[in-house]
């Protein structure tokens, strides 16, 4: 509390200076802004720990009926870049080559799981290879000995065991049918969805598809019961919560009921990160109040 008193002491300070300046002076470079963090906030993605680093900077701007409280936050997801490739990795993709006897059991294996950034849009990018398997149910029995399958009675009571041959269903026919290469890509933007919420949009994927099935499109992934993108949309949302980024502004900044000015994905040499822009008023009333809990603050030991 202390700290951001301070704070909002320099914002006065700042705005008295500004009032009084000539109208022709030339405004200092950024010297109203407040730095603070790096704040680091850790969170649990399909059990793998992911860490967003976020950077705030306030500016201080005097209007009629306050002062304005802007706030940039930069949250850096280089850390999510570096793990994506592993969090794609438990997803919970297609891989048993019999799940059931019919003439497609799809299998897939990804060989290119990347998070990357691209302007104002992340991009999931995929590729990998769909294998389809046909499996049937094997007609011929197997034979097999077991020692103790078979039991017989004793001519004074009990029973006894021994070993005899016996049958179980022979092992499923199985037969890869085709292997499909393919790439995809996801793109995947914030948008503002009211005065203090944020959410994630997605674009249209890009499936291309190669091999022998290059003329089928992305029905093959839809006919197949698989849907690639999806999934990996899914452990983005889970990676990225963008509302969860306000748990790092300071707590009296938040009681002022900020607004969301607009957000976005940002690329800095292929690092994605994410800007959100907020403000907030401070009116005359609440800035007395500040002021005198500023005094009370320094007069303590």
């Amino acid at each position: 509390m202390r700290g951001l008193l301070i704070v909002f002491w320099f914002a006065l300070c700042t705005a008295a200076i500004a009032e009084t300046a000539p109208a022709n002076a030339p405004a200092a470079a950024q010297s109203d802004r407040i730095a603070v963090g790096p704040i680091v906030l850790s969170q649990d993605v399909q059990g793998i720990t992911v860490n967003t680093s976020v950077t705030m900077n306030f500016a201080v701007e005097t209007k009629a009926d306050g002062l304005q409280l802007s706030l940039v936050l930069d949250a850096s997801l280089v850390d999510l870049q570096q793990k994506f490739a592993q969090i794609v990795g438990t997803l919970p993709l297609p891989r048993d080559n019999c799940k059931s006897f019919t003439l497609v059991n799809p299998v897939v294996s990804l060989t290119d799981r990347t998070l990357k950034a691209e302007g104002d849009t992340a991009v999931i990018a995929l590729s990998g290879d769909v294998d389809g398997w046909t499996c049937l149910e094997n007609p011929v029995p197997e034979t097999y000995w077991d020692s103790t399958g078979c039991r017989g009675d004793l001519p004074f009571g009990g029973h006894y065991v021994f070993g005899c041959p016996k049958t179980r269903p022979g092992s499923p026919i199985k037969n890869k049918s085709f292997t499909q290469p393919f790439e995809a890509t996801l793109p995947v933007n914030l948008q503002k969805t009211g005065d203090a919420s944020l959410g994630l949009v997605l674009g249209e994927p890009n499936v291309k598809l190669g091999g022998q099935f290059v003329f089928i499109t992305n029905g093959l992934l839809s006919i197949a019961g698989i849907n690639i993108n999806d999934q990996a949309k899914k452990a983005l949302e889970r990676a990225i919560d963008p509302n969860r980024l306000t748990i790092s502004v300071p707590k009296e900044y938040a009681d002022l009921n900020p607004t969301v000015v607009d957000a976005s994905f940002r690329s800095d040499q292929g690092q994605l990160a994410i800007r959100l822009n907020m403000t907030a008023l401070l009116p005359p009333a609440r800035i007395n109040e500040i002021l005198g809990g500023l005094v009370k603050s320094l007069k303590k030991p």
